[in-house]
């Protein structure tokens, strides 16, 4: 048995759907180039920045965070992610904020920061080296 031919409208409305569906995946694809292009940065001892109402991962690694600085706008969210094999917390020490994560070997801890400034974050078992700044815009 023979399907019928779609009708014009039915046609066009797939295209749209489809056009709609290729541009999601052009602005997705955008996004994640942006981060590993942040994230491509975050080794060089340069200041990664964000933008407002974004995340920003930082790694807690054995004795590093990294990115050890960042430059972000208020209202962005902080996630640290433990990939080390030593316990490691993040921690406040300075800043207009007190928070801290507390001591943890793997999993994530996140943090919305909303006051301008600049925040000193350390690794209390791991003091003075294992530091990290971030400044509030």
């Amino acid at each position: 048995m023979m399907r019928p031919m779609p009708s014009l409208r039915n046609l066009s409305a797939g295209l749209a759907t489809l056009a709609v569906g290729a541009a999601a995946v052009v602005v997705g694809s955008s996004a994640a180039a942006h981060d590993q292009h942040a994230g491509h940065h975050q080794g060089s001892g340069k200041a990664v920045t964000a933008h407002a109402s974004r995340t920003v991962t930082v790694q807690v690694v054995d004795h590093a965070f990294k990115p050890s600085k960042l430059s972000i706008k208020r209202g962005t969210t902080v996630k640290w992610v433990w990939k080390g094999r030593s316990k490691h917390n993040a921690r406040a020490a300075k800043g207009p904020t007190k928070f801290d994560s507390g001591l943890k070997l793997k999993g994530s801890y996140k943090r919305k920061l909303t006051k301008k400034g600049s925040y000193l974050i350390v690794c209390d078992p791991h003091l003075p080296h294992m530091k990290m700044t971030i400044r509030v815009k």
